[in-house]
């Protein structure tokens, strides 16, 4: 679900103050940025939730070979 809400806002235009009055490069700059932050926040959910998948396979097989090892 967060994942999605992220990647809504990586296909949209970027939010940016109503205030702001960018000159062309720093307008470029400043989406280059808005992207990259976003990105990195979808890399970093995907990394967690395969880190959380690691664990409970590891949980699993902790669990699998303590019940072999029981005579």
């Amino acid at each position: 679900m967060q994942r999605e809400a992220v990647y809504d806002l990586t296909t949209c235009k970027p939010h940016e103050p109503d205030d702001a009055r960018y000159t062309a490069i720093e307008y470029q700059a400043y989406v280059d940025g808005y992207t990259l932050a976003l990105v990195m926040a979808l890399k970093v959910m995907e990394f967690a939730e395969e880190r959380w998948h690691m664990h409970l396979r590891t949980k699993r097989l902790a669990t699998k070979q303590k019940r072999e090892q029981e005579p």
